[in-house]
């Protein structure tokens, strides 16, 4: 009924000032990420957001300077720079461009190797006599 009376109650403003992960891999395992600022509310949504992809934070735990929780990237999302979106119970919300990198997954680099043929002749044409393979006298 306050509201009939023109009474509102102000809508929090949260302040993100960082975020301590700054870059992910696509397929990465959850991992600890903190967020500093102030005027955190018990937020309801902490979250990456690239046009209509999102990426969620969970198990948030909140103080009023520190929201921490656990970021995990999905195999499938943009490799690109997200925001970072905080929204309070109340509603009230802060947003923190380029907060977050996404990058394709580490390929595992290997050391160039020529393909290995079983067969013995094609190494070496000179055990081949008329078609058929000479034993080696060593």
């Amino acid at each position: 009924m306050e509201a009939a009376r023109g009474i509102v109650t102000p809508t929090s403003i949260p302040v993100i000032r960082s975020i301590s992960l700054t870059e992910g891999r696509l397929g990465d395992a959850a991992k600890d990420v903190e967020i500093l600022g102030k005027n955190f509310d018990s937020p309801k949504t902490v979250k990456l957001v690239r046009g209509s992809d999102e990426i969620p934070i969970e198990e948030i735990s909140a103080s009023e300077t520190r929201i921490r929780g656990k970021l995990a990237i999905p195999e499938k999302k943009p490799t690109k720079k997200y925001e970072l979106v905080v929204v309070n119970k109340d509603g009230g919300e802060d947003r923190l461009a380029d907060a977050f990198e996404v990058k394709d997954k580490v390929v595992s680099a290997q050391d160039p190797q020529e393909p290995v043929d079983s067969d013995p002749s094609a190494q070496d044409p000179s055990l081949l006599i008329k078609g058929k393979m000479r034993s080696c006298p060593f």
